[in-house]
């Protein structure tokens, strides 16, 4: 039998028609079948640039670390498509779309949620200047297209950060962050902002700390005070060791 993943030579709109259309020569257990594991979407990932595409854009946005501070490592352009889109850009895009389909997938999946911020910073960034030389978006990419998915994605994010029924998913979580519970013991949602968290005070570089700006924006939005003031604490924590940048 061939294989879905095939279709990811074309576009995510491609994709999608093999999720929701398969033939009798396609068996798909779960709509995420298709797609390649979350360690090979990691690696993608990481093979891209952490810093913005231009500095300048540190002006604009504070939560970019200063010019100077900038690794300008050259990257190698990544391989894009007729659309303007690299391949991580086009399975996160599939993988936003569907996940928006199939909310149980979702929150079954929440490590996607990390690589739908990644691209929806990627995407801001290109729309800022899109004349910039971009890793992630070519020169083709549609801006209302790119406009499209930055709403899609926070439209996830919001659901997924502002609907659970559980009061006390954020304090789970912060219990881990203090090493006062196995990581491993967490459900989906607190595993989520918890591994955010550790990557941004592991990476401590641009892209991390941006994504967990995105996150804990969110995260934090109805916060009492007694629970303001125990994440300011780890925030303190966490700056004294020089390990969380998010302005």
């Amino acid at each position: 039998m061939s294989s879905v993943r095939s279709f990811f030579g074309d576009s995510p709109q491609d994709i999608l028609r093999a999720v929701f259309h398969a033939g009798p020569g396609i068996q798909l257990h779960s709509t995420l079948d298709m797609f390649p594991p979350p360690q090979r979407i990691d690696e993608l990932l990481y093979q891209i640039s952490a810093d913005p595409i231009h500095p300048s854009l540190a002006v604009i946005n504070s939560h970019i670390p200063p010019a100077a501070t900038l690794r300008h490592k050259h990257t190698s352009p990544l391989v894009q498509d007729s659309q303007g889109f690299s391949v991580y850009a086009r399975i996160v895009q599939a993988l936003v779309q569907v996940l928006l389909e199939d909310r149980h997938a979702l929150k079954s999946n929440t490590w996607a949620l990390r690589h739908f911020c990644a691209l929806s910073i990627y995407a801001q960034d290109f729309l800022s200047i899109p004349s910039a030389s971009s890793a992630v978006f070519g020169s083709g990419a549609s801006i209302p297209e790119l406009e499209a998915l930055v709403s899609r994605v926070e439209q996830v994010m919001t659901y997924m950060l502002t609907s659970s029924s559980d009061e006390g998913w954020r304090l789970t979580a912060f219990d881990a962050a203090l090493g006062k519970r196995s990581a491993e013991s967490l459900e989906t949602l607190p595993r989520f902002l918890f591994d955010t968290i550790e990557f941004g005070r592991e990476s401590d570089n641009g892209r991390e700390s941006r994504i967990l700006w995105h996150v804990l924006q969110r995260t934090f939005h109805e916060l009492d005070t007694s629970e303001a003031d125990l994440w300011m604490m780890l925030a303190r924590k966490m700056e004294v060791k020089g390990k969380w940048h998010v302005g």
